[in-house]
């Protein structure tokens, strides 16, 4: 339901262990080392997770990972309001796991970052927080909340390199480049504007979105590609 510790006793909600998640990646290391394969360590969210993915990267195995933007930018803490839209999975964990992965993204342990967009029924979040389901949207805010919260950890080079090449190099896919003969395909932003997140900036069906009405930092006002370009 929720990160295993002292946040879930205090709001009284099962908590998620992180040793679930360390002992599936740690079978799954073993399994891309024993048949020579590759391995995405896909939305990673525990200190031991990043511990066993830097070991594995330094074996040379064949491992990358990414992190979803939600263990980035919250701590369990923020499910004392049990807003059901930061029900999410992987679950967003304490402080000690979300510095390690902002740690991991920094030095290059994992690779991109993911929007993990969950598009819920209202229906299935309008509910008590141990009923409702998991899932966030994520693409039209997560900019924005990134550069929010992290522009004092995370520089803005980075952050836009795994947000854009880093799930492209996870996938196997050549980095985008803006050359000659090249299709140009980019997202245009600006870094410092500051906006508030409303319900009209909401483009899915869905509205289960945790950081309404919150001023944002930082926003993706247009995309080139195919040759059209689309401002917002």
């Amino acid at each position: 339901m929720v990160d295993e510790g002292i946040d879930a006793v205090n709001i009284g909600l099962p908590g998620m262990p992180v040793l679930a998640e360390t002992l599936m990646l740690q079978r799954d290391i073993q399994l891309a080392e024993y048949t020579g394969g590759s391995l995405i360590a896909h939305m990673v969210s525990t200190a031991d997770s990043v511990k066993l993915i830097k070991q594995a990267k330094r074996d040379e195995l064949k491992v990358k990972a990414t992190v979803s933007w939600h263990n980035l930018v919250e701590t369990s803490k923020i499910l004392k309001g049990f807003d059901p839209n930061h029900k999410v999975m992987p679950p967003i964990r304490n402080k000690a796991q979300r510095n390690a992965l902002i740690k991991g993204l920094t030095e290059g342990i994992i690779d991109g970052i993911v929007s993990n967009h969950t598009p819920i029924d209202l229906e299935e979040k309008r509910k008590a927080f141990s009923d409702a389901a998991f899932g966030a949207l994520g693409l039209e805010q997560m900019f924005g909340v990134l550069r929010s919260k992290l522009q004092d950890v995370v520089g803005l080079e980075i952050l836009v390199d795994k947000l854009s090449n880093g799930p492209r190099e996870v996938l196997g896919l050549e980095p985008a480049t803006i050359e000659t003969g090249n299709d140009c395909n980019m997202t245009i932003f600006q870094p410092d504007q500051k906006w508030i997140f409303t319900k009209e900036d909401v483009q899915s069906k869905s509205a289960n979105a945790p950081y309404l009405d919150m001023e944002l930092t930082g926003k993706v006002i247009g995309i080139y590609n195919r040759r059209q370009l689309i401002i917002s």
